[in-house]
């Protein structure tokens, strides 16, 4: 629940959660260049919940850990999915899972992929 900025692209985001490091599909998707001398495909990679007034699609993106920085003037992310996944926090200036992100988050912990729907 932690609310980022895209370096590049200036979006704001919250996080729902995180891959360790691409997997071969993901691979294809993310440029190869190293970024930092760490190259994208064995960097960490965030599945974020992008703020609706920065951008004209809705819904998560992919993002490389390089391409992300904390955002605390991203609070509160407008988003239709925003209720779904999260309850916002005060206290931390971030959201909290929300039952449907502690499901995906449970599965992913038992080996399966984040996935976050039904």
């Amino acid at each position: 629940g932690v609310c980022v900025r895209h370096r590049q692209y200036g979006y704001r985001a919250v996080i729902l959660g995180c891959e360790p490091r691409a997997q071969a599909a993901m691979e294809r998707q993310l440029a190869a260049g190293p970024q930092g001398g760490v190259p994208r495909t064995l960097q960490p990679l965030y599945h974020c919940l992008v703020d609706e007034r920065d951008t004209d699609r809705e819904g998560a993106t992919l993002v490389s850990e390089c391409d992300l920085e904390p955002c605390e003037e991203a609070l509160p992310i407008r988003s239709r999915f925003t209720g779904h996944f999260f309850e916002e926090c005060d206290e931390i200036q971030g959201y909290l899972p929300g039952d449907v992100l502690k499901l995906a988050i449970r599965r992913q912990r038992s080996g399966m992929p984040l996935v976050l729907g039904r």
